[in-house]
């Protein structure tokens, strides 16, 4: 969301919560009066600005997406600003979410240590290469001594 509200400003970025939030409400509920008002969706994208406003765009996507396809929990047909912000907490520090960050954490490491190899086979030398450096020579003249 940093990068919506520093390129086209805090409401822009809220109309977009709003928007995600308000598709979600739609096609969870099927009664029009258990769906949240434009009031409850507009205090509650103030509400996902302030508390989760540094998730990514595609993180806000990724929830709604899981959200829609029941990975934290039913709504059983009533989605209110109280559970949809279960919701996002649920995603946030819940195992789903933090199994992504150790998983990305984990190839970041693999890759880390892959790196590392290749630059120590690269400055490793042949015994030929050691034969003509100054520790080689001090070795054999320590040895001869």
């Amino acid at each position: 969301m940093a990068s919506i509200k520093h390129a086209y400003g805090v409401p822009s970025a809220k109309l977009w919560i709003k928007a995600l939030a308000a598709d979600f409400a739609a096609n969870a509920v099927n009664r029009s009066d258990r769906r949240m008002t434009e009031e409850q969706l507009d205090d509650w994208a103030d509400t996902a600005m302030t508390e989760w406003g540094y998730l990514t765009v595609t993180e806000w996507m990724l929830f709604f997406h899981k959200a829609k396809a029941g990975k934290f929990g039913s709504l059983y047909n009533d989605v209110n600003c109280i559970r949809l912000s279960e919701m996002v907490n649920d995603f946030i520090y819940g195992p789903y979410r933090q199994g992504l960050k150790d998983h990305f954490e984990q190839e970041q490491q693999r890759a880390m240590r892959a790196r590392e190899d290749a630059e120590r086979i690269g400055k490793t030398m042949t015994a030929e290469e050691f034969k003509k450096t100054d520790a080689y020579k001090r070795i054999i003249q320590d040895s001869t001594d």
